[in-house]
């Protein structure tokens, strides 16, 4: 990773923590953001075991959000067609 990389990925982390610590509606995403965040830049912190455990929570918060996001837009079609 290039350093602009890690500084972004670093803001991206402390902005995702923040968002846990305020404790939003979608902490559980934001917390998977922040595990996926410390993997990236520590992976030597993390065993191989542990981030394939980080990167299927990762794949299964992102399809629940995919899905909730296509029921609300779903939702929105149906109200503007009644």
């Amino acid at each position: 990773m290039t350093d602009n990389e890690i500084a972004k990925l670093k803001e991206y982390r402390r902005h995702a923590q923040a968002r846990v610590a305020a404790g939003k509606a979608s902490q559980r995403l934001w917390e998977v953001a922040v595990r996926s965040c410390d993997a990236a830049l520590n992976p030597e912190k993390f065993t191989p075991e542990e981030h394939r455990e980080i990167n299927a929570r990762a794949a299964q918060t992102l399809a629940s959000v995919e899905k909730t996001l296509a029921v609300r837009k779903a939702r929105a079609k149906a109200k503007d067609g009644a």
